[in-house]
């Protein structure tokens, strides 16, 4: 393909002047000047760069395409909405909120709702990776428990790049990776997900080949811990010293107006109205449960349903895998929230809100 780029380049540089003295000569042999030969001259200089434009276009998307084949969407297809187009307010058998359908919008890609309380951690990050020079890190390493919002930083980075840039994650395999990035020219940063279940060879590959490019690309490493990257080679881990760790973030009020603001990104998002929101601060702290639900009877009428606790932890860690699947299943089945109860749609936005704000605190 350089060869062939070459080439054009070449053919458009002696067209131009051989073109040009075909001209003055004609001019000389002749008594007057050839306005048609020179206009139909202009025509074909005009037409080989315009050509040239267009191949040369058409050679760059080849090329970012080819990239892009190896590095993988960090937007993919939107899940299917959690709130069914017709509500099923009349049939109590069929009005539970489905609780899959609600998983998928809990992760990184999909959530509504802003970054919270990272923004000193993410204008480090970006300043990392709009740094140039020799000398640059090419890789830094975000470590954190499951759920703590790893993913979900990454992805703020990769939005607050600036113009040119692109971002994507890593495939299961980065041969050839390093090599269609340079061959596209674009400044990319690479994220790769759950680091340490990658493959060690993908990993040496993919940290190997960005060293040789430091004014090119940028590494992203999301792990539990970085003693979990110790599998690389001792080539790579001097690589790697470069280490942000996460962990839980907010005060209760903070969380609270959190979940409220989850709740209403939610409600907006899935356009269902907002559910009823906690009268209680959110987050355990001095006993204060997770989140509480108050189900209503349709219309407001009959007795108040008891408060249902929905994922009550005896601890300040927020955003595990088990409790946020717990505090969804709990909202939806057996807090039995319902469409007629809640408004529609408003168990899962709360459910969601619940989760959300545990993954980014």
């Amino acid at each position: 393909m350089k060869r062939l780029w070459a080439f054009r380049v070449w053919h458009g540089l002696v067209s131009v002047p051989v073109a040009a003295g075909v001209g003055v000569i004609t001019n000389l042999a002749t008594e007057g000047f050839p306005w048609a030969l020179t206009a139909g001259l202009v025509v074909l200089v005009l037409v080989q760069v315009g050509l040239s434009v267009w191949q040369a276009v058409g050679d760059q998307r080849d090329r970012r395409d080819a990239r892009d084949e190896l590095l993988g969407s960090l937007r993919p297809p939107v899940p299917p909405s959690p709130v069914p187009i017709e509500s099923p307010a009349q049939d109590d058998s069929c009005s539970v909120l489905r609780v899959g359908a609600v998983v998928g919008w809990l992760t990184a890609p999909f959530t509504p709702t802003p970054l919270w309380g990272r923004k000193v951690v993410l204008d480090r990050l970006v300043a990392w990776c709009v740094t140039s020079g020799s000398g640059a890190d090419v890789v830094r390493v975000v470590t954190g428990p499951a759920g703590v919002g790893k993913s979900r930083l990454a992805l703020a980075v990769a939005q607050a790049l600036p113009a040119g840039w692109m971002a994507g994650r890593l495939r299961d395999d980065a041969a050839g990776l390093v090599e269609r990035i340079a061959a596209a020219g674009d400044r990319t940063l690479v994220i790769v997900d759950d680091a340490e279940s990658a493959a060690a060879s993908a990993m040496e590959t993919l940290v190997t080949g960005a060293v040789r490019h430091p004014d090119l690309i940028r590494v992203l490493l999301l792990a539990r811990t970085d003693a979990a990257l110790r599998f690389l080679s001792d080539d790579v881990r001097p690589r790697l010293a470069g280490v942000e760790v996460l962990g839980p973030v907010g005060e209760a009020g903070d969380r609270q107006r959190w979940f409220i603001e989850a709740a209403r990104a939610y409600a907006r998002t899935w356009r269902v109205p907002a559910p009823d929101l906690p009268d209680r601060p959110v987050g355990r702290r001095r006993g204060h449960p997770a989140g509480v639900t108050r189900p209503r009877p349709a219309g407001g009428a009959g007795p108040q349903r008891h408060p249902h606790v929905v994922a009550d932890r005896s601890d300040d860690r927020t955003g595990e895998p088990g409790t946020a699947l717990l505090a969804v299943r709990s909202a939806s089945v057996t807090g039995r929230m319902r469409y007629r109860g809640t408004g529609r749609g408003g168990g899962s936005v709360a459910a969601a809100a619940r989760v959300q704000r545990g993954r980014n605190s």
